[in-house]
C-alpha cells in the first residue's frame, strides 16, 4: 500500500513540476521580445517562482528515492525506478 502511495505520489508530483518547467519554456518566445528592463522584471517573478516550485520537486525526487528503496527485490523494476529517480534528480 505505502508502495502504490509513493509511486502515486512521484507521478504526479512529477507531472506537475513538468508542467510548470515546459510552461516557462514556451513562455521564452515571448519573452525574449520583450524591451529589456521588462524582461528582467519578469525573469525576477519567475526566480521567485522557481523557489516555490522547489516544495514540489523536492517531495518527488524524495517520493522517488523512497520508491527505490522500497523496490530493490524486484530486480526489473528496481533499475527502471533508479533511472527514473536519476532522471528526475538531473532535470
Amino acid at each position: 500500500m505505502l508502495l502504490r502511495f509513493l509511486q502515486f505520489l512521484a507521478v504526479v508530483l512529477m507531472g506537475v513540476q513538468l508542467g510548470v518547467s515546459y510552461a516557462h519554456f514556451m513562455q521564452m518566445p515571448g519573452k525574449l521580445t520583450l524591451p529589456l528592463d521588462c524582461y528582467i522584471l519578469v525573469q525576477n517573478q519567475v526566480i521567485s517562482y522557481r523557489v516555490k516550485l522547489a516544495f514540489i520537486e523536492i517531495p518527488s525526487i524524495a517520493s522517488a528515492t523512497a520508491t527505490t528503496v522500497l523496490i530493490r527485490n524486484h530486480q526489473k523494476a528496481f533499475w527502471l525506478t533508479l533511472i527514473g529517480a536519476v532522471c528526475m534528480v538531473l532535470m
